[in-house]
């Protein structure tokens, strides 16, 4: 990180005599502040280790990230590096734990996992608080285990906000960064340089040295849900809606283009046609608002809508229920996680 921050500087350094003593300041700060994030949460990463046995008897060994989430040795990493593991352990500093599986989420790629052997609350965690969704440009500091090197830091910037990869439908947005997941680096986190936890490196780009980021609400969704039961349900409403501007660049509310026979949509009195003004109290313009409200949303809660029909405002009440089984969205729904 010294030699991130410092070679940072010394551009600044380098470029025209324009530059004063103030953009110089900022530059050496900004190196301070990525030292001291990387210092504060190095102790609470920790590097992956699964063992993997193919229907051949082929043995083979993958490796990725982890974090403590708990001082009592709860923490999460990728799914696809641990699911159908005959063993798995952690490299925490010179110590290896066990570790036992409390539940995945294959859609989002978390797994959460619990340290064996040991007593107390002995770990340094990195807390799931709640965090704004940053601005593109936002500068970041991930921390990963890339093959056997310990925990180290990797700058970068949030690139972009995507809901989808081609044909790929994330079940909410996820942040695309400018920080490459090389082998090992899978389940990294990824901060601001508050120290705040932004998310969690869930997938590689390699072809443009990238990387995908569930953000910091969704991974608190899913950690919840594998706490309590060892599984994610998500929320389904049984709507389809698209977005009908009349010119290019105007503002039009969505539209529901289908509702499914015996969903909660249907039960709530929605009917194709309507016009979703807002949702859950505030505006619900884009397919990606929606896809975060109702991923954040659990089964069983209630939504307040507002929509446009016939020219009339009315307000509903929208309970969400559980997705049914195999019922997964494609490209152009609604909403990954609430259609």
């Amino acid at each position: 990180m010294r030699r991130i921050a410092g070679i940072l500087a010394g551009v600044l350094l380098g470029m025209s005599g324009v530059w004063a003593a103030g953009p110089v300041d900022d530059a050496l700060a900004l190196q301070r502040r990525m030292v001291e994030v990387f210092s504060a949460n190095e102790e609470k990463v920790v590097r992956i280790k699964a063992v993997h046995e193919d229907e051949e008897g082929e043995v083979s060994l993958r490796v990725g990230t982890g974090f403590f989430i708990s001082s009592r040795g709860l923490l999460l990493t990728n799914a696809s590096i641990i699911t159908g593991a005959e063993r798995l352990w952690i490299e925490h500093g010179d110590l290896r734990y066990p570790a036992r599986l409390e539940g995945t989420h294959a859609r989002t790629n978390i797994a959460l996992l619990q340290v064996q052997g040991v007593r107390g609350s002995p770990f340094q965690y990195i807390a799931l608080d709640e965090a704004r969704r940053p601005e593109v440009g936002t500068l970041l500091v991930s921390i990963g285990c890339a093959l056997e090197f310990p925990p180290s830091p990797r700058m970068g910037l949030v690139s972009g906000e995507d809901s989808n990869f081609g044909e790929r439908v994330f079940p909410t947005p996820y942040l695309r960064t400018t920080i490459p997941a090389n082998p090992g680096e899978g389940g990294a986190p990824v901060l601001d340089l508050n120290g705040r936890l932004l998310g969690m490196i869930v997938a590689s780009l390699p072809e443009v040295s990238a990387s995908y980021v569930l953000p910091v609400e969704a991974l608190e969704r899913v950690r919840n849900d594998l706490v309590l039961s060892g599984e994610v349900e998500e929320g389904w409403i049984g709507l389809e809606v698209e977005k009908r501007p009349r010119r290019i660049g105007d503002d039009e509310p969505l539209v529901v283009t289908a509702v499914e026979a015996g969903g909660p949509g249907e039960a709530a009195g929605l009917r194709e046609g309507d016009r979703i003004l807002s949702l859950d109290g505030e505006g619900a313009s884009t397919i990606d608002r929606m896809r975060s409200v109702f991923f954040l949303t659990r089964p069983g809660q209630f939504l307040d809508m507002t929509i446009l029909r016939d020219g009339e405002e009315r307000n509903i009440g929208l309970q969400v229920e559980a997705r049914p089984p195999g019922k997964v969205p494609e490209q152009g729904e609604a909403a990954a996680s609430g259609t």
